[in-house]
């Protein structure tokens, strides 16, 4: 029997503010196969960074936003 990955939704605090700054992102993210899905809440305080993926840890996804200039901390849950 075949079982789907369990798909996991880790939550950041950025400082990713406008839709310039979702673009820059978005370059990086949708280049990585292991992020299925991803958003930012640009109404919250936090700017949260919500990522779905069945193989990501955190330190890559805060590695890759840093290197597109932003910051980046894992929320607890």
């Amino acid at each position: 029997m075949y079982l789907e990955p369990v798909s996991e939704i880790l939550i950041f605090k950025t400082n990713i503010l406008d839709i310039q700054d979702i673009e820059k992102v978005a370059s990086v993210l949708d280049a990585d196969a292991r992020v299925k899905k991803w958003n930012v809440d640009r109404e919250d305080v936090d700017h949260v960074l919500r990522i779905q993926s069945d193989c990501l840890d955190c330190r890559h996804i805060i590695e890759l936003v840093h290197k597109c200039g932003y910051e980046c901390e894992e929320l607890p849950d």
